[in-house]
């Protein structure tokens, strides 16, 4: 199995030092760069073939979700899996990410064994589907669980089955990240 090609985005250097050690270590993924803003991130992501980005929303140059636009609106990377590392806790964040797609929220801060429960999730369903994370429809048995193309969580799943985001408490159900789902009322 070919490890997902990671693209760290954060713009704390010690922070994207920090999550590029955590998705070194793990088996499933290959860090094939870090950036610091949101233009950069977007030049790396037109010059090569990334399947995940960890997305940091406080950039210095754009508002994350921005980049996030502009990732699912531009037609070679719309299937790339995004996981948002961020400090934002707030429930129009983690509507608005949803909204845009994405799958696996951590609040920072976060503990390695938060990230790795998370990119398990993300290589698994890779694997599953046979190609980058939604970049070709499921088959066989992932698509019977999820359907064409589309890969949730168990926990988002699980979050999405208790209803609609609401509230900040609703919110910390989509939240990874014990002390995170603790400080947003969970």
């Amino acid at each position: 199995m070919r490890p997902l090609r990671t693209l760290v985005v954060d713009d704390d250097f010690a922070v994207a030092d920090l999550h590029e050690r955590y998705v070194r270590a793990h088996r499933g993924c290959a860090v094939v760069g870090k950036v610091h803003t949101g233009q950069a991130a977007l030049g790396f992501l037109n010059r090569q073939v990334v399947d995940l980005v960890l997305l940091d929303l406080y950039l210095p140059d754009v508002h994350g979700l921005q980049l996030l636009r502009d990732l699912r609106e531009d037609a070679p990377r719309p299937t790339t899996e995004v996981i948002v590392v961020t400090a934002a806790r707030d429930l129009e964040s983690v509507r608005a990410a949803r909204h845009s797609g994405v799958f696996h929220y951590i609040a920072k801060p976060f503990t390695v064994q938060d990230l790795h429960g998370r990119l398990d999730q993300v290589v698994e369903a890779a694997h599953t589907m046979r190609g980058p994370v939604r970049g070709r429809p499921a088959d066989g048995p992932a698509r019977a669980r999820c359907g064409a193309g589309c890969r949730p969580s168990r926990g988002y799943i699980r979050a999405v089955a208790q209803g609609p985001v609401r509230s900040d408490a609703d919110a910390g159900r989509l939240v990874a990240g014990q002390s995170a789902r603790r400080r947003i009322g969970e």
